[in-house]
């Protein structure tokens, strides 16, 4: 597991079982995501646990401040841009079709059926993080999902005032087949997941150090209640490749 949560495979170049835990080196860990020469090219590919992402089906209005922090550290700075797209979200997902029901900024069927081409509030699960752009106004903005040109998401995980123009793009952060009850696998969960989870700096240091060495079999006593609630130690089931 490297620093940003990604899982990487490795067998040992000896038949001894003594060298069987070594884990690659920083080098190998660069090339496998910089690719392998191939001919005149390169060629690579890494996993990623879907367990590490936040949960869109599992996303609820006490959830809020989640998606918030993502969204500004992505680059979202205005406060009812963000409101917009997580009122959106609930809106879109909930059982409820009420024209009179949606939330302040979101919006039900009523809107979207004003829109060329007209359709409906799906009131159900999502089915794809794409979906997202048929939310009310994503599809104007659909850099907030995928990042907009020239923007390193490898900065997101620092510090959130680095003055980067345009969005970092939250695709890779979320996922539609994650834990049902929404817990993020605190053993790959990236820098970015783990802040907008509420933890500090400090915090998700320790977490990053700790499991590079060993992965947590249980959660860390040393990280306060309050900030467990939305984390787990889960063994990965769904990865994109």
């Amino acid at each position: 597991i490297d620093m940003e949560g990604d899982l990487f495979f490795f067998k040992s170049d000896s038949d001894s079982d003594s060298d069987a835990g070594n884990p690659p080196s920083e080098e190998e860990r660069i090339q496998r995501k910089t690719g392998f020469p191939l001919g005149q090219g390169v060629y690579g590919f890494h996993l990623e646990d879907e367990n590490a992402k936040i949960n869109l089906n599992a996303f609820k209005d006490t959830d809020r401040e989640i998606l918030s922090t993502l969204l500004l550290e992505s680059g979202v700075t205005d406060p009812q841009q963000r409101d917009t797209v997580i009122d959106s979200l609930l809106d879109w997902k909930d059982e409820e079709d009420d024209d009179q029901d949606h939330r302040i900024n979101g919006a039900e069927s009523d809107y979207y059926e004003t829109l060329n081409p007209p359709y409906q509030a799906k009131n159900g699960k999502f089915d794809s993080i794409e979906e997202m752009l048929l939310l009310k106004d994503m599809s104007k903005y659909p850099e907030i999902l995928y990042g907009s040109p020239g923007r390193n998401p490898s900065l997101a995980g620092g510090d959130a005032a680095v003055p980067l123009k345009g969005y970092m793009g939250i695709h890779r952060y979320l996922t539609v087949v994650g834990a049902k009850n929404g817990k993020i696998n605190i053993n790959t969960a990236s820098r970015t997941v783990l802040r907008a989870v509420g933890l500090t700096d400090d915090y998700v240091n320790r977490v990053l150090d700790d499991r590079s060495q060993k992965p947590f079999n249980s959660m860390p006593p040393w990280l306060p209640l309050p900030l467990r609630k939305n984390l787990n130690v889960i063994t990965p089931v769904y990865f994109t490749v």
